[in-house]
């Protein structure tokens, strides 16, 4: 099976065919990273410092994630490649059109088009990122894990691109500032 990166900004290439689609410019780089999400109800973070740092995601966010990854699926299964895109980060819908977005599914990812379950694995954020482990099940295939890479925009998490890593790594790799 070929592996492919969906998109992956400034991390590493975790596979062996690569689609950079939102790079980040050195501007970027040295900004410091967005606060951490608020909880109702929790106590303010201490610092900057614990503010840049990656920790498990809540229920609310994984919840949040499971949906945006879940209606993804759905439109895959559906054919409806329009609806799957409108799930992606807005930095990939500039990049990428329809057209090559289906490419890329049908030639890389085509389990998610047969999908029939997900479940929602290792969960981190770290502010308005995410990176999150998807079992994906298809009928009479192997569990397929995915490594996504999320953001949050205008209060919805958006798919900034999967890499295929079910023989490739155990884990995601970790959020980069």
């Amino acid at each position: 099976m070929t592996s492919a990166i969906l998109l992956l900004g400034a991390c590493e290439p975790v596979a062996d065919s690569t689609l950079e689609v939102a790079p980040a410019s050195e501007a970027t780089a040295n900004e410091p990273a967005p606060a951490a999400p608020v909880t109702p109800g929790a106590p303010p973070s201490g610092s900057e410092e614990q503010e840049r740092q990656a920790a498990a995601c809540d229920e609310e966010t994984e919840a949040a994630i499971d949906r945006s990854v879940g209606g993804q699926l759905q439109a895959f299964r559906n054919g409806d490649f329009d609806g799957a895109r409108a799930f992606a980060s807005s930095a990939f819908r500039e990049q990428i059109d329809v057209s090559e977005f289906r490419s890329l599914i049908e030639n890389d990812f085509a389990v998610l088009l047969s999908s029939t379950d997900h479940t929602i694995g290792h969960c981190v954020t770290q502010g308005d990122r995410a990176n999150a482990l998807v079992g994906v099940e298809s009928d009479g295939e192997d569990v397929v894990v995915l490594a996504y890479r999320l953001v949050r925009e205008d209060g919805e998490w958006r798919v900034a691109g999967a890499a295929n890593i079910s023989r490739e790594r155990p884990t995601p790799p970790p959020i980069e500032a």
